[in-house]
């Protein structure tokens, strides 16, 4: 962005500005909103779950195996993997 814009750019300091300089102002925020948008995207999460319980009589703990369908590093989708 430009670097010799006012510091504050309330409505009196804009009406001082020159047609041109308020063009160039709008066109610089135009691009830098269109550079963040380009930036958004959009993470799909994958949660996995198993269950545990615990013996009423021995107080052992018992748990479930991971589901052999799982393999890591692929536990994020592939949008995430893609960066």
């Amino acid at each position: 962005m430009e670097k010799n814009l006012p510091p504050k750019l309330d409505s009196e300091t804009l009406r001082q500005l020159a047609t041109e300089q308020l063009v160039g102002i709008i066109m610089e925020q135009a691009l830098a909103i269109e550079a963040l948008k380009t930036r958004v995207i959009e993470l799909e999460i994958v949660e996995y779950q198993r269950y545990s319980c615990i013996c009423s009589q021995c107080g052992e703990t018992q748990t479930a195996d991971w589901s052999p369908e799982i393999v890591p590093g692929q536990d994020i989708g592939i949008r995430l993997q893609a960066l």
